[in-house]
């Protein structure tokens, strides 16, 4: 238990803190799964999976391509505000980017995150 009054104020603040990763978490989870069942070829709904077929019809459609850039921004987000490593949503938005790629659909999303750092690499010289 905490004696002083900046360790009872650190508890709160870790508990606070807690709460919000964790739905960030949650949040970054689910877009990366919409994104996975985009690339799969039944969209993720086992033929017993009436939950998953449920929600499936509540969201809207969408393509490989944006399910990607949304997941991407998600996982990216995550990691700039500490509730992942930034290595492991690199690695998590390259296993997805893979996937994308060999489905056949383009990813325009890396190459135009590859321009801008160019260009201000280009810009501080």
């Amino acid at each position: 238990m905490a004696n002083t009054r900046s360790a009872k104020k650190m508890v709160r603040k870790i508990a606070r803190r807690t709460e919000r990763h964790v739905a960030r978490r949650s949040r970054m989870r689910r877009f990366a799964l919409r994104a996975e069942q985009s690339l799969s070829a039944d969209g993720g709904a086992a033929a017993g999976d009436k939950k998953s077929a449920a929600r499936k019809k509540a969201e809207p459609q969408q393509t490989p391509q944006e399910a990607f850039r949304a997941a991407q921004s998600e996982l990216m987000r995550a990691a700039h505000k500490g509730a992942i490593n930034t290595r492991t949503a690199a690695r998590k938005v390259g296993r997805l980017a893979r996937r994308l790629h060999k489905s056949g659909a383009r990813t325009d999303v890396q190459s135009g995150a590859q321009s801008g750092a160019q260009s201000g690499a280009q810009s501080g010289a």
